[in-house]
């Protein structure tokens, strides 16, 4: 979809709502990655980068105004969140919002941390355009597998000015080896194991490079890339257990250990009092007998 949507001029006014905006959202269950995945990385400490490259953003950060945004993923120490809170980046453009924003990064390449290989790795999953805004997400992946830690996400008004650049997307993204040492069937049983659920047999795999395996019971699993510090291989799981718990889980498909979980079932408790018409209306019954009093 790289049609603008009626009443062009969106700007400033939305530029707060969206900067921090990541809406990527996993293939197998309805919960947003990274640029979310639903889950907080396992690793905090903050990975070395260039001094060209910090010198540069260091410089791009001042350039930007004080309002400036120029935040880095910790781990992989890629770009998370550029951008303004109070302004935009470009000015407008009739172009397609790809290639708006893919350009924007490609003249930036000390900010990004990209080359054109990179760029040219990127596949396009997401063009979407709702309240004067156009979203715009690329996939990062090696050999096939999806990372769920890093995408390029851009954000554009309706006349064609980018909003920001969200996301975390990884330099020359690529894994150690894409053969799981454990199996699905075990990652899921270490799964179950770690939330309580019961193990399930697996009823069919593909040959697919994600080697998508699904359970009895409505479970699947599929072979992504998650951020440790470093690119790892590990296996996705959708685990329903019962009516209140359908868990999210990564398992190390080197170690078989659990490194995430996120049950996505929300529950809340809400309490209160229901009126069929008002408080303080009078009763059906009082209604009734004072309509067939005799006047």
């Amino acid at each position: 979809m790289n049609g603008r949507l009626a009443g062009r001029g969106a700007g400033c006014a939305l530029v707060t709502t969206i900067v921090a905006l990541t809406v990527a959202i996993p293939a197998h269950a309805a919960q947003s990655v990274a640029a979310g995945s639903g889950f907080a990385r396992t690793s905090t400490a903050v990975a070395a980068v260039p001094a060209n490259v910090a010198t540069a953003r260091r410089s791009e950060r001042a350039k930007l105004g004080p309002l400036g945004l120029v935040q880095v993923q910790p781990g992989s120490g890629a770009i998370r969140d550029f951008g303004r809170l109070d302004g935009l980046l470009t000015s407008a453009s009739s172009r397609p919002a790809a290639d708006i924003a893919l350009d924007y990064v490609r003249a930036r390449p000390e900010i990004f941390g990209l080359d054109a290989t990179d760029l040219t790795s990127l596949k396009l999953v997401h063009d979407y355009s709702a309240a004067g805004i156009e979203q715009v997400r690329w996939e990062q992946s090696a050999d096939g597998i999806p990372s769920i830690d890093s995408a390029l996400t851009a954000n554009l008004t309706a006349s064609g000015r980018l909003v920001n650049i969200v996301g975390a997307p990884i330099h020359d993204l690529a894994l150690d080896s894409v053969t799981p040492a454990i199996s699905a069937e075990d990652a899921y049983a270490a799964a179950a194991r770690g939330v309580g659920g019961p193990a399930r047999a697996a009823r069919s795999a593909s040959s697919s490079a994600q080697r998508t395996t699904s359970f009895a019971g409505g479970g699947d699993a599929k072979l992504v890339i998650y951020d440790d510090g470093v690119a790892r291989l590990g296996w996705r799981l959708l685990m329903p257990v019962d009516g209140t718990h359908v868990y999210d889980v990564v398992v190390d498909a080197s170690t078989g250990v659990v490194q995430r979980e996120h049950n996505l079932v929300k529950s809340a408790a809400v309490t209160g009092h229901i009126y069929r018409n008002y408080p303080g209306a009078r009763s059906a019954a009082a209604r009734r007998a004072s309509t067939s009093a005799p006047t």
